[in-house]
């Protein structure tokens, strides 16, 4: 199933995740809006032992409590849609060659 979106800003936010000072996870956020209209934000994992990227909703910006309504149309260039296998490939293709230096450097240094 091919996923559609009108547009996609990001990455945002470059987070590392970690415990005794070992990284186990990065995550990456994006926005941008799906082929409904609706508003979507997203934050991209790159899980570090499984050495594996996965994309999830990012839960308190879904939430529409005490924020004024979205108008898509303000963030969509004249521009063709952006598709691909899953959110996650689409997303993985933004992230730059120091964002994937990170994430292997980071697995790297992971206990096998």
């Amino acid at each position: 199933m091919t996923v559609f979106l009108r547009v996609l800003y990001g990455p945002f936010a470059r987070t590392e995740l970690g415990l005794t000072g070992k990284v186990y996870a990065i995550d990456w956020c994006f926005f941008g809006v799906r082929e409904d209209n609706s508003m979507g934000h997203w934050t991209l994992r790159y899980k570090v032992a499984e050495r594996k990227f996965v994309c999830f909703l990012s839960g308190c910006a879904e939430q529409q409590i005490g924020r004024a309504p979205e108008n898509p149309n303000a963030f969509v260039p004249d521009k063709p849609m952006v598709f691909g296998k899953t959110l996650a490939e689409i997303m993985r293709k933004r992230l730059s060659n120091a964002d994937f230096a990170s994430a292997t450097a980071a697995s790297l240094n992971w206990p096998r």
